[in-house]
Formats: structure tokens, C-alpha cells, sequence
């Protein structure tokens, strides 16, 4: 384990009072907690007001509504509808001509909408976030450095590719967590289709940032921590549970002892075995038949002897400049230790001894020689023959074969025994454990899993029918399918539906959903037609004053749903609707991250000059590249989610930087005259180029007054360009993209109604 990582959890455990030795018992009360049980057969609640039933999930809601005197909001109006509808199965807003007429049949509507290439991409981006997913190897804590983990970008395009053909979640599941073992791949002389995609979906288990190719930090330590953190995520994404500190101690809260959390590790050390580790780079494979793979190969390492020459005559410089380094440095270290030190400092680190790595670690700051410090020392002589040697291995590099890669999880090597570890601690292991699921999720009759197939084993488990396990799997999915579709989780702590996390506002309804998920074969779409089929999402999310009062005095947080919630749009949505309207955005799936680099303001923007093709840049937001920390900066300042770990709730922020963003952006103005030019090119009039724009920008025609004040103000801004000496037409354009700037910046455009 890292230093700042055993201090981050080593503080984490202080300060909620965990002291407990390996063993001890966890809370027992908290084995009876509604989400650890299996799911039971809920019976639809009677209610007063039938008219407003259009299925099970309304009769829920109503109940609770009823009895606290409350009730549902009138539908909303079929533009509003079909807006929200757009948004929230495709992320992107209607089209001028499906906002012409709204009061189509909203059941025709939403087939084509579920049917839409587009929902793949929207929902793609609900998992991908629980996932963790991004594109980049490692931590990702530099701004200007990126590494960028070539082939990734196929697990995403699994994803968006499996949700539009609605591949049933256990299916999903088994594939991502085991899909190597679902096929016969290793002796094969080329990949299959099927082997592609299989090896392809269990990139679900290579999201943990591991940077273990650096040589300083390929330690067992870190194997270990790598390890634990895959485990934890899975922890999140599919159980909803925060398993951390069990690593070290049994869970205070949960029903999760040590010895569970280092069963549940147990399964995954044949793929990440510490005893054998594989550095990333090690882990990728080739996607090259067996012949033309032997060829790469041999292209490669002759390139590799040409690398290693020019990295010796660096080398060789390096130690030339360590050794007067070291004189300056080592009389900063206590006279005792100078000689173990200088000793320590010069032997290269993969064979230092552990004293040795000890002794370093001790006096780093004196004896470690960064490379900028380095380079800061050279000659000029020696700092032009250092780049002389930079130059030439990048032109080496340039001659290099990639083959297409698949960033995959495979088991290898036999795995060693697992061991609940003490504190956490690799080096301090304690009892034996084998393969299991926590105990308060396993049921009667199952199997520890053998020393092959543990995955698969696992993944079978969390989708049995009737199991603990499969209860909470699905009940963790359908109320995250709800937040995405409500903005808060049935569960308000969609990361947590622990003894920690919040109680659901609508128990039953919960169930019943997950049951019905389960019985239509773990589907997503017929969960999400189910659910916006109701009354309760297709209400307004204005109610009536009488209304609006009653609930603000007895339902002030609308947790019981007497009105819709009116929703701020996504980051991605944001970008991909100023594409929309403005007519730019491009359709094309898949491929590829569209590269993105960070400018000297500190802003973050698409590299131009990295683009396959220019239409590139107006892809969709899922395309752009996806790292841990440095997003677009349009995205971040609309709460684009930071991805150390996972994100199974984004958190949305009304902030100052939003409006200045939305008014100064240089891609927020290039839209606005996108538009403008859009809307002129279409229409031949003022008031009917209003119109047109409001269709584009709001999917709905403005009002009289609304008309009448966006003509006034067209014409008093074209005057206004005229008397500054700006020619008719100039004027006349300019005017319109003002008022195009304006609809941009009100928060109709930025919200799900």
C-alpha cells in the first residue's frame, strides 16, 4: 500500500472510532436489514384515485401521496413530455420537427426512442460512471500528462453496443466479470467475434488506476492495493456497499467482517495475483492472429534494442551527474548512514535490497534526483546531446507496431493462498480464507468456487434466482435506473443501500421493481418503458398552487413524488445540445477517444490538431476523451464527475461559473452563431426565424409576449450594429445570434422539465 493511501484509510478508520482486531463480530442486528434480504412478493396497494393508474408503479406512489393528503400534478403538457422524454432515453433534445408535434402518440414516440442508437450511448454513460470507466492508465495526477490506455475505448463501445440490443443484466454481469472464462480464447489462432467481445467486457475489472508499469511502485504493496481497490469498486457498483473498511477491521456498520471482505478478494487473486504479478502493459492483448502477432513481435524488439541503446548512453550520463549530485547532497545525511545511503542511492531500484529501499525512502529528498532536477544540472553541451538521444528514441518509437489491443482480465499463474491481512497489511497475513460472498448474502447450498472459474462462480451467485445476493443486485440497479430517471434514487444513497445508507422512500415499490426486472429477464429497456409509462413520471413538474402548498408544508423534500422534479441537465448533455441545435453535432459511434489538451489558461479543450477527421470535434460527449480529472472545461464546470474510483450519483451545482461559462465560452458563442445561421437559412423573416429558434432551443414555440419581446430585441440590437457601422446583412445575422446567445443562456435550455 502507498504511503498517502495507508494514512488516507489509517485516518478514515481514527476518525470513525474502528479499533476492533480481526475476528470480533460485526453488527449482528444489522443481518436482518431490508436490503440483504430476498425479495418478496408485493401485492399493488388499493387506491382512491384510479384515474390516474396507467400501471403497478403509480398505485405506490398514490398510496403514499393519498394517505398524507396529497396527490399526483396533471400531466405535463405533450411538448414538455416528449422533451424530457428525449433527454432522459437519449440525452439529446427533439428535433425542430418532432417539437412541430408533440401531441403525436407518446407510446409511438417512446418505442423509437428506446430503439434509438442514441440510448445506448445515454444509458452507456449511467454505467460507465458506476463503473468507474476511463481512458487513461493510472492515477492521471498531472494535467499535461496523459496516458492514454490504447484500446480501452472498446469497453465502452461493449457497453453502448450491449444496452441498445438490451442484453439482459445477468448476462451483462457474467460477461464483464467473467467473460475470459466463457470461452476457449487461449488456444485459439485468431479471436473470434464472440471471444473479442468477451475479452473485451472484462475490461469492467481494469478501471482501478494501477500504475505498477513505473518500476518504483511495482511493489507487492501496491499489487495488494490494486487488488483491494478492484474488489471495492465492484463493492460499489454492484452491491451498493462501501466495503473499505473491512480491509482492515470488521465493517462497525455493515454486516461485513474482514474475513468476508478477503473471501470476496478471494476471487478475483487468480486474475490479480499478487505471487505473479502482470504490470498493465503485460495484461493487453494483442488482437492479431497467431502468425501476423510473431511478426509484431519481432518488428518490435528489434526497435526495442535500438531504444535501449540510446537509453544506455542516457543511463551512463545520469549516473555520471547522480555521483556529483550525491557529493553535494550526502553531508545532509547523518554521517552513520553516508556511506549505507550513497551505496543505497546508486544501485539501480529493482535490485535494491529492502534496507536499501528503506534507507532511500528515509533520505529521499536528499538522495532522490527527480529528472528535472537532472536535467536542470546539464551542461549545454551535455543537455544538446541528452535531447539529441530524446529525438532519436522518438523516432524509433515512430517505426513501432501497435496491433489493435484489448485491455482484458485473465487469471494467471496458480493462485496462492488468501489470507485476511491484519491492518491491511500484505505482510501480515492472519487466518486462511477460501471464495465466498460475504455471509449475510449467501445462500444455503452453494459451493465454495475452486481454484479456476472463481469469477464465473461469483457472477453466477449475484444473479441466482431467489438468492440474497441477486435481491440486492437488482435492487441496487432498478433504483439507479429511478435517480436517472427521477434525479434521486428510491434509495437516496444510490452508493449505499447499507445499514449506512438512507432508508428507500417507497420500500415496497422498490421490490416490486426489482421483481419485475428479474421476471423480464433482467431487460433494461421494458424497466425503463415500465417506469416512464407511468403517471408519476409523465406528471408535471409544476403542480397546481393548492397543491404546490399543501406538499411544501407536508412533503417538503417531494421524497413521496406529488410533482415531477425538475432536473439540471448532465454535462454531456449541455455540449451535446449546443451541437444539436446548432446543427454540428455528429453521430458517428464509437472508435477512438477525440484527444483533448490543456491550454496554458488552464482551460481544457479538443486537440485540433489531433483530429482523424475534422467532424470529429462535434462528436458526442461519450466520444470526447475521459480521464480521471481534467475534463473539457465546459464539462467540468457543469459537475462532470471526478473518477479516482466510481460515481454512482452525480452531484449537480448551481454556481456563478455556470452563467459566465454560458455567456463568455468561445463553444457556447460558436453555437449561438451556428444557430443563428441555422435558423436564417431556414427562415426569411424575423418572427419566423423566432419561432424556429425557440422549436430548436426550447422544443416549443414561444408566446405572444415572448415573441413580441425577442422581436424588439432583434430589432434593437440590429440597430444598434448598424449606427456602429456594420453593414444590413452583418447587422441582420448578428442580431439574430444575439438573441440565439440569449435562448442558450436561459434555464429552460438547461434543464430536463
Amino acid at each position: 500500500m502507498r504511503p498517502r493511501q495507508h494514512l488516507a484509510l489509517f485516518t478514515l478508520c481514527a476518525l470513525l472510532g474502528f479499533a476492533s482486531r480481526s475476528g470480533s463480530a460485526p453488527v449482528t442486528a444489522a443481518t436482518n436489514h431490508w436490503a440483504f434480504q430476498p425479495l418478496a412478493p408485493q401485492g399493488i396497494p388499493p387506491v382512491r384515485d384510479k384515474s390516474r393508474v396507467r400501471n403497478p408503479v403509480d398505485a405506490f406512489v398514490l398510496a403514499r401521496l393519498e394517505a398524507t393528503g396529497l396527490r399526483l400534478a396533471p400531466a405535463a403538457p405533450p411538448s414538455v413530455l416528449f422533451r424530457r422524454l428525449s433527454f432522459d432515453l437519449t440525452g439529446l433534445p427533439p428535433t425542430a420537427e418532432q417539437a412541430r408535434s408533440p401531441a403525436a402518440n407518446i407510446r409511438q414516440r417512446l418505442g423509437e426512442l428506446l430503439a434509438s442508437p442514441q440510448f445506448g450511448e445515454r444509458w452507456a454513460r449511467w454505467w460507465l460512471d458506476a463503473a468507474g470507466y476511463v481512458d487513461v492508465m493510472g492515477m492521471d495526477n498531472d494535467a499535461g500528462t496523459i496516458k492514454l490506455g490504447d484500446g480501452k475505448w472498446r469497453y465502452r463501445d461493449y457497453v453502448v453496443q450491449s444496452l441498445n440490443a438490451d442484453k439482459p443484466f445477468d448476462r451483462f454481469l457474467l460477461e464483464q466479470l467473467a467473460g475470459d472464462e466463457l470461452a476457449d480464447w487461449r488456444g485459439a489462432d485468431t479471436f473470434t467475434g464472440e471471444m473479442r467481445a468477451l475479452l473485451v467486457a472484462t475490461g469492467f475489472l481494469r478501471v482501478a488506476p494501477d500504475d505498477t508499469d513505473e518500476s518504483e511502485i511495482n511493489t507487492a504493496a501496491n499489487h495488494h492495493a490494486h487488488l483491494q481497490q478492484t474488489v471495492e469498486n465492484l463493492g460499489q457498483t454492484l452491491l451498493g456497499l462501501t466495503l473499505n473498511c473491512a480491509r482492515c477491521h470488521d465493517h462497525k456498520y455493515e454486516p461485513v467482517s474482514q474475513a468476508d471482505y478477503y473471501s470476496l478478494l478471494a476471487h478475483f487473486v487468480p486474475a490479480f495475483n499478487p505471487a505473479a504479478w502482470l504490470q498493465p502493459k503485460d495484461r493487453v492483448l494483442a488482437d492479431l492472429a497467431k502468425p501476423a502477432k510473431a511478426d509484431f513481435d519481432r518488428h518490435n524488439a528489434a526497435l526495442d534494442k535500438e531504444v535501449e541503446a540510446f537509453r544506455q548512453q542516457q543511463q551512463a550520463m545520469r549516473e555520471r551527474y547522480r555521483d556529483q549530485f550525491l557529493e553535494a547532497r550526502l553531508p545532509q545525511v547523518p554521517a552513520a548512514l553516508r556511506d549505507e545511503a550513497q551505496a543505497a542511492a546508486r544501485t539501480p531500484f529493482e535490485k535494491r535490497t529492502e534496507d536499501q529501499r528503506r534507507l532511500v525512502g528515509r533520505f529521499e529528498r536528499f538522495l532522490r534526483q527527480g529528472l528535472d532536477d537532472f536535467k536542470a544540472t546539464l551542461t549545454p553541451a551535455d543537455k544538446a546531446e541528452w535531447e539529441r538521444l530524446d529525438r532519436a528514441i522518438a523516432a524509433v518509437n515512430v517505426r513501432r507496431k501497435t496491433p489493435p489491443l484489448i485491455h482484458a482480465v485473465y487469471d494467471h499463474g496458480q493462485p496462492p493462498p488468501v489470507h485476511v491481512l491484519r491492518r491491511g497489511e500484505f505482510d501480515k497475513p492472519a487466518e486462511q480464507v477460501q471464495p465466498a460472498l460475504p455471509a449475510v448474502l449467501r445462500s444455503a447450498g452453494v459451493q465454495p468456487a475452486s481454484a479456476t472459474g472463481r469469477r464465473l462462480a461469483l457472477a453466477r451467485q449475484f444473479t441466482a434466482p431467489d438468492s440474497r445476493a441477486s435481491a440486492l443486485v437488482a435492487r441496487v440497479l432498478v433504483n439507479r435506473v429511478w435517480q436517472q430517471l427521477f434525479g434521486r434514487g428510491l434509495v437516496e444513497t444510490s452508493d449505499n443501500l447499507g445499514v449506512t445508507g438512507a432508508r428507500p422512500s417507497h420500500p415496497e415499490l422498490l421490490d416490486w421493481l426489482a421483481g419485475e426486472f428479474i421476471r423480464n429477464g433482467w431487460r433494461l429497456k421494458p424497466l425503463v418503458r415500465l417506469i416512464v409509462e407511468s403517471s408519476t413520471y409523465q406528471q408535471s413538474a409544476t403542480p397546481p398552487p393548492a397543491l404546490a402548498a399543501r406538499a411544501e408544508r407536508t412533503d417538503p423534500d417531494n421524497r413521496l413524488l406529488s410533482h415531477q422534479r425538475l432536473r439540471r441537465l448532465e454535462s454531456e448533455m449541455v455540449r451535446d445540445e449546443l451541437l444539436t441545435v446548432s446543427g454540428r453535432l455528429d453521430l458517428t459511434p464509437g472508435g477512438p477517444p477525440i484527444l483533448t489538451t490543456n491550454l496554458t489558461d488552464g482551460s481544457v479543450v479538443v486537440r485540433a490538431d489531433a483530429l482523424r477527421r475534422p467532424e470529429d470535434q462535434f462528436r458526442r460527449s461519450l466520444y470526447l476523451l475521459q480521464r480521471r480529472n481534467y475534463h473539457p472545461s465546459l464539462l467540468a464546470t457543469f459537475d462532470q464527475p471526478t473518477l479516482n474510483a466510481t460515481c454512482s450519483r452525480r452531484s449537480p451545482s448551481a454556481v456563478v461559473s455556470q452563467s459566465l461559462t454560458m455567456l463568455n465560452d468561445a463553444f457556447v458563442l460558436d453555437s449561438a452563431h451556428a444557430l443563428a445561421a441555422r435558423v436564417g437559412a431556414a427562415e426569411a423573416g424575423t418572427s419566423e426565424r423566432i419561432v424556429h429558434a425557440f422549436r430548436l432551443v426550447l422544443s416549443r414555440p414561444p408566446t405572444a409576449a415572448e415573441a413580441n419581446w425577442c422581436r424588439k430585441a432583434v430589432e434593437a440590437e440590429g440597430v444598434r450594429r448598424l449606427l456602429a457601422g456594420e453593414g444590413t446583412g452583418a447587422a441582420r445575422e448578428q442580431a439574430m445570434a444575439h438573441l440565439c446567445h440569449t435562448l442558450l443562456n436561459t434555464s429552460e435550455f438547461l434543464s430536463i422539465p
